[in-house]
């Protein structure tokens, strides 16, 4: 039960971090995570005994999403990311190709896949967050006294 809680508690957290201090992408692939989680709390039926049609659309569409991004952009997280969501689609495809897998590897298999993808988002938000931090510190005017001012007086270059 502990775990459960404290998934959620971390995927709320990076989800609340992603879209505060996020860039677009962080932003796009946070809110396709959230969509993810309410299809996976929806449409998950079978307690995990047979496959999860459903749930496989949702993973497959969000891995959509992460590899559209990918493929756009030079965020490196997005690739670890859409590794992770590939082999999340992969578990699925392995209980449609061999039933017989128990219900317990199907979703753990899934859950630790997607923990993954958490981490990479989290990965994400904290380079964009400090990569947006580091421009702003260097943007910023330096308050310095120049030779041209009097003695003390700070001037703006």
């Amino acid at each position: 039960m502990f775990f459960y809680y404290f998934g959620n508690v971390f995927e709320f957290t990076v989800l609340l971090a992603a879209f505060v201090a996020g860039g677009r992408d962080e932003r796009i692939v946070g809110a396709a995570q959230l969509l993810n989680i309410a299809c996976y709390r929806l449409l998950a039926m079978s307690g995990w005994s047979r496959p999860e049609w459903l749930v496989l659309a949702a993973d497959a569409a969000l891995l959509a999403v992460l590899l559209t991004l990918a493929m756009r952009t030079t965020r490196w997280w997005l690739l670890w990311g859409s590794a992770f969501q590939l082999l999340i689609v992969v578990i699925h495809l392995a209980m449609i190709a061999d039933p017989t897998v128990r219900a317990r590897s199907y979703a753990t298999g899934t859950i630790i896949w997607a923990y993954l993808v958490f981490i990479a988002l989290a990965v994400g938000t904290l380079g964009a967050w400090r990569a947006r931090r580091t421009a702003r510190a260097t943007a910023a005017p330096s308050a310095q006294p120049s030779a041209d001012s009097p003695t003390g007086a700070p001037t703006l270059r």
